[in-house]
């Protein structure tokens, strides 16, 4: 018996990257995850891997940003009966300093990162505190909410965002019986990283420092994320709530002034 049976999960962002390897992991704990993407097609990739595994899930489309995509998610999520679990993770990439980042990007870095994680547990909390159960909420934040980099500061500013909502929904809701707690990944290698990646000059050789730059030299697993939150998710964490774990193989613990001797 796993540690989450009986219990149902959303996931969002289920269709690739974290998303997935989080559903995964979740399923394999025996929770029943509805998997959420804004491409429905990578949800159902994602459940099919579930059921492969003889775990239970079924695919939902969703743009996290729009609040009546998130209500009519919530809508089809209510046909599963009571959902214990919240994973807010979906998000999206965008590069520029303040003054060369556009309001689109802006918008949309912002909409889907800070706004759809505002959304989503708005329509989850609604619901849980109606029906006054213990339930959990883990957002996937960044180690960009307190280490900045050059050159990310739509991106940086949401993932400060999640954090510091992941504080206040909190502080707010723990007499209610919710914890409600986010994960701070460093580099991870995901689908989100590959564009990133492949408009280098050398690629490899990106890939190469970018894992320098953790202190155990390398980049991180999506499977290494998923298991973070699947602890949070589970009753080994019940002392927790309002808390940013950090899995960022060290990541955000100092600065290599010269990688090469590292």
């Amino acid at each position: 018996m796993g540690r989450l049976t009986g219990r149902t999960a959303i996931v969002t962002g289920g269709g690739s990257g974290i998303g997935r390897a989080t559903s995964a992991a979740l399923a394999r704990e025996g929770a029943t995850v509805l998997v959420v993407d804004r491409d429905v097609a990578r949800a159902e990739e994602t459940c099919a891997l579930i059921s492969d595994r003889d775990g239970r899930a079924a695919p939902a489309e969703c743009d996290v940003s729009d609040e009546s995509s998130v209500e009519a998610m919530f809508a089809v999520a209510d046909d599963f009966g009571p959902v214990d679990i919240l994973v807010n993770n979906a998000g999206v990439g965008a590069g520029g300093d303040a003054v060369n980042t556009t309001v689109a990007e802006w918008d949309q870095t912002l909409g889907v990162n800070l706004k759809g994680v505002w959304l989503c547990s708005r329509a989850f909390l609604r619901r849980v505190l109606e029906a006054k159960r213990p339930a959990v909420i883990v957002s996937t934040s960044s180690t960009n909410a307190f280490y900045a980099e050059p050159g990310s500061a739509a991106y940086t500013a949401s993932k400060g965002g999640v954090s510091a909502l992941t504080r206040s929904m909190a502080l707010d809701y723990a007499r209610h019986g919710v914890r409600i707690n986010c994960v701070c990944p460093g580099i991870i290698d995901t689908p989100m990283t590959q564009p990133m990646l492949a408009a280098e000059p050398d690629p490899e050789a990106t890939r190469r420092h970018w894992g320098s730059l953790h202190a155990i030299g390398r980049m991180g697993r999506a499977e290494e994320i998923a298991e973070a939150v699947v602890f949070l998710a589970t009753d080994e964490a019940s002392f927790m709530s309002g808390s940013e774990l950090v899995v960022d193989g060290g990541l955000s613990i100092g600065t290599r002034l010269f990688p090469e001797e590292a």
